[in-house]
């Protein structure tokens, strides 16, 4: 929190302040009157218009004396504005207020806003079966035969499942148990999609990848829908091993797999097995046999590849709509939060940040190292244009969880991190709330602007410049119970 509020700075600032000077002469708004604080030994110059006492506050101590205040409850930027004019005065209040508080790190870490929902994507066509496998682990499970996890994989353009039972997921069991399970069929697949679990991610399944002539891909983290193929076989997978006995899963998993192998798809309007064999899959209680016959097998080899050199790939569908949201300062920001999608420990922050965006798609550096970031776990950093550099804090792990510490003001100043991109220079009552990086602006920033040069200051010269006779004293002014002056025209302007 910082430190209290020094009201002998604030006297020997207002002596040399030429915007106070401004406003002794010419503003009929604000009514100045030198007061003597408790605690000061100096004269303090104060606005008496709302029948309270609120002294001037210069520009080098205005956002000290916000952040005093708004730090005590890191409240919205409404309720800090209001509580920072009751108790100070400057011109411009409300906007800077606005902005500040919309800047504060501590309340963009610890506020959930609106997350970011992006249209799902779609990958490349394939042109042939095998080509594109999606693998996945569902674990831990129910002990079963010494099994604790269930190792997926599925064939894009086919829809063609495999689920083995594994005691462990180490690097080691998982590619073996692909080779064995899916390469000994299938062959090696042009393309493999995996999450970024540590047994996909290890030495020993990179070199076996390279050795199998297999481009691995790999989703941004706590991001399934990017395996979304895979992950949708989950659904009904668990629901089906649901309906067994939960501790003989393991045994239950082949004629699981004959089920859906043999479920007729919508989108394929065929079967797996019809897209694999040429022809269904022969299951118990059929009472009729296939009517046989007489092709030679180089005839029949013939019309299988006459008839799979013809299908062609028929892109996944999304069941449902989904709303879409993009924060539009994504495309301008530097800095962005990300969004800590595992489980939190009480009272940990739900975003972790701000880190600086190295390119559009996002990718950020965090701790040293470059990450692919989902744009629907990120939100926009928003910092004063003209404040120092934003240095986030270290020792901060996404996949591990660790909680990380909140940045103060106090540390935001200290920072060393390299210097951001600036607007023009400006002056601290100039100060406007953008995106780090950001040219311009956001429109609730110049709405703001917008109202302020509206005010009731704006009309003062109007209002004060009617005539009295001689002699007679101007009314008091009228102010409502927000504190506002009441200005009325000048055609109502009455003196007794």
């Amino acid at each position: 929190m910082p430190s209290p509020i020094d009201y002998e700075q604030i006297a020997q600032a207002q002596q040399n302040d030429p915007e106070l000077q401004s406003l002794l002469s010419n503003s009929n708004i604000f009514h100045f009157k030198k007061i003597n604080l408790p605690d000061c030994k100096k004269a303090i110059f104060c606005d008496l218009s709302t029948g309270t006492a609120r002294p001037y506050i210069s520009k080098q101590f205005r956002e000290h004396v916000f952040a005093t205040l708004h730090n005590v409850s890191h409240s919205g930027a409404r309720s800090t504005s209001k509580l920072v004019r009751t108790r100070f005065v400057w011109p411009s209040i409300g906007k800077d207020c606005t902005n500040w508080a919309k800047c504060c790190i501590p309340c963009q870490k610890s506020k959930i806003a609106r997350h970011n929902k992006t249209p799902l994507g779609k990958f490349v066509d394939q042109t042939e079966r095998f080509s594109h496998v999606h693998i996945d682990i569902v674990g831990p499970l129910p002990p079963s035969q010494n099994n604790y996890y269930c190792l997926t994989m599925i064939d894009r353009f086919t829809r063609w499942p495999e689920a083995v039972a594994i005691p462990d997921i180490r690097a080691e069991t998982v590619a073996k148990q692909f080779y064995a399970t899916w390469i000994s069929r299938f062959g090696c697949p042009e393309r493999l999609t995996t999450d970024q679990g540590r047994q996909f991610e290890s030495a020993l399944f990179r070199a076996l990848s390279q050795l199998l002539g297999i481009k691995k891909l790999r989703t941004s983290p706590y991001h399934p829908q990017s395996n979304g193929l895979i992950e949708e076989f989950h659904r009904p997978m668990k629901a089906t091993l649901k309906a067994y006995d939960t501790s003989e899963w393991a045994a239950a998993l082949p004629t699981l797999l004959l089920g859906f192998r043999t479920a007729f798809k919508e989108d394929l309007r065929a079967t797996s097995s019809e897209l694999v064999y040429g022809q269904t899959i022969r299951l118990p209680g059929v009472f009729f046999d296939p009517t046989p016959t007489e092709a030679t097998p180089q005839q029949l080899v013939e019309e299988l590849r006459s008839h799979f050199g013809s299908i062609r790939p028929v892109p996944t569908s999304s069941h449902g709509r989904r709303a879409t949201f993009v924060h539009p300062q994504m495309r301008t920001c530097t800095h962005a939060f990300v969004r800590h999608d595992a489980v939190r420990k009480p009272l940990q922050a739900p975003y972790d940040g701000p880190y600086p965006v190295l390119e559009k798609t996002f990718d950020l550096e965090i701790k040293g190292e470059r990450r692919t970031i989902s744009i629907d776990r990120l939100k926009p950093a928003f910092v004063v244009a003209d404040s120092p550099p934003i240095n986030p804090s270290t020792a901060v792990d996404l996949d591990q969880g660790i909680q990380p510490s909140i940045l103060s003001p106090e540390v935001r100043s200290q920072s060393s991190a390299p210097v951001l991109s600036r607007q023009h220079a400006s002056t601290d009552s100039e100060r406007t709330t953008t995106p780090v990086g950001s040219a311009r602006p956001t429109p609730s920033a110049r709405a703001q602007s917008s109202s302020e040069h509206s005010s009731p200051a704006a009309l003062s010269s109007t209002a004060g410049s009617s005539r009295r006779p001689p002699g007679v004293l101007a009314p008091a002014l009228k102010t409502t119970r927000a504190g506002r002056v009441i200005t009325l025209p000048r055609r109502y302007v009455t003196f007794e």
